[in-house]
């Protein structure tokens, strides 16, 4: 994508001012869901998306996230932004702008190097050019590229 600017949809303003729930999911081109985790939405991205919201300073949220798939819920830090992070997990300390969304451990402190939760979707790269990857928040963040069979996917109601 090469960009961390990137909006919502033009004229779901409204959707977002109403909503409750912000689901994250893997899709592929017929809309097919992997993956699915939703949680209420945050406050933040009501104004702007999570690859946009966030830079080094500001870049975490606790969010209480159920695995849809698994009926499991999850109380942690959700990272999310046009930041970077040292290492190659979840997280880590802040340095550059390659673009990141995760779910980290639970307990796990911010700027703390650890994998993170599950199969809670890890979206990176979407700030620079070249490969976005999508990965599982437990796995390395280039674990898997981004394809027509895996992108990441934002979704309110």
């Amino acid at each position: 994508l090469a960009s961390a600017s990137i909006p919502y949809l033009p004229g779901t303003s409204s959707v977002l001012t109403d909503s409750s729930d912000m689901m994250f999911a893997w899709s592929n081109s017929y809309g097919t869901l992997s993956s699915p985790w939703k949680f209420p939405v945050p406050p933040i991205f009501r104004g702007a998306t999570p690859m946009a919201a966030g830079n080094c300073s500001a870049a975490y949220v606790t969010i209480n996230a159920t695995n849809i798939n698994a009926a499991t819920s999850v109380v942690s830090l959700l990272r999310y932004g046009s930041a970077s992070w040292t290492g190659n997990t979840c997280d880590g300390p802040c340095a550059g702008s390659y673009g990141i969304i995760c779910l980290k451990q639970p307990g796990v402190a911010a700027g703390t190097t650890a994998a993170g939760m599950g199969t809670f979707p890890f979206f990176s790269g979407f700030n620079v050019a070249g490969a976005d990857y999508c990965s599982d928040s437990s796995a390395v963040y280039n674990n898997v590229n981004c394809s027509a069979t895996r992108r990441f996917a934002v979704y309110v109601r």
